[in-house]
C-alpha cells in the first residue's frame, strides 16, 4: 500500500470531487481486490488562554467581568472545564463568542491598534454544569455543540453582595488543561475610596 504519485493524486481528487466531496487521504494499490482496516484517532487537544478581568469595587456589590481569549489546536475540544472560586457561586451564565485578533491600521496621526472580531460560525454552549467545591475551587463543565478549534472568546459576569470595608478577593478564572495561561486584571472603584492591591503568587507569596 502505497501513496499515490502527483498524477493519481489529482485523478483523484477529480473523481471524488463529482461526488462532491473532498479528498482526504489516498493510497494506490495495484492488485484490484483489497481489503484493510484504518485507525483513526483524534489528535490531543492543545490549549492556550489570555485572560482579561475587570474588577469593580461598588458601595453595595463587586462586580465582575471576565473574558478570556482561547486558542484551540490539535484536535479541538467539546467540552471545556473551568475554575472558579467558591465564592462567586452558582448563579453564573458563561457566554463563548468568536474570537479577536489584533488589526494595525495606518492612520494621518500614526498606527491605530483595533481588536477585530473573527468570521467564524458562533459556538454554542449547550450545557454548563458545576460541580461541589473542593479546597474553595468549584469547576465547571462547559458541553459545546461541535468540536471546538481555532480561537473563541469565553466570557462571564460575577456579581454578589458587598461585605464591610474589604479585604476583597478579585475572581481569577482557570482554563483545565490549559498549556499557557496569562492576563491582567483591571480593579476600578468610584472616586471617594481609597484601593491597596496586594498581589500574591500561586503559591500565595506576596508580590
Amino acid at each position: 500500500l502505497d501513496g499515490p504519485s502527483p498524477e493519481e493524486l489529482a485523478t483523484l481528487k477529480q473523481k471524488i470531487a463529482q461526488s462532491g466531496r473532498e479528498l482526504r487521504l489516498g493510497f494506490s494499490l495495484q492488485d484490484t481486490e483489497y481489503r484493510g482496516q484504518l485507525s483513526i484517532s483524534r489528535k490531543p487537544a492543545r490549549i492556550s488562554s489570555q485572560a482579561s478581568t475587570f474588577f469593580r469595587i461598588e458601595p453595595e456589590n463587586l462586580a465582575t467581568h471576565i473574558e478570556t481569549q482561547l486558542k484551540l489546536e490539535g484536535g479541538g475540544v467539546r467540552q471545556l472545564a473551568v475554575d472558579l472560586p467558591e465564592a462567586t457561586g452558582t448563579d453564573l451564565r458563561f457566554q463563548l463568542g468568536p474570537g479577536v485578533v489584533p488589526v494595525v491600521t495606518q492612520t494621518p496621526n500614526g498606527p491605530v491598534q483595533q481588536m477585530v472580531s473573527l468570521g467564524m460560525a458562533p459556538l454554542r454552549i449547550v450545557e454548563q454544569t458545576s460541580e461541589a467545591p473542593k479546597n474553595g475551587i468549584r469547576r465547571w463543565m462547559l458541553r459545546l455543540d461541535r468540536y471546538a478549534t481555532g480561537s473563541a472568546m469565553l466570557s462571564v459576569d460575577i456579581r454578589h453582595a458587598r461585605s464591610g470595608a474589604g479585604p476583597f478577593n478579585c475572581p481569577v478564572l482557570a482554563i483545565v488543561g490549559a498549556e499557557r495561561e496569562a492576563g491582567f486584571v483591571a480593579i476600578e472603584a468610584s472616586q471617594e475610596q481609597f484601593l491597596t492591591p496586594l498581589a500574591t503568587d500561586v503559591s500565595g507569596q506576596a508580590l
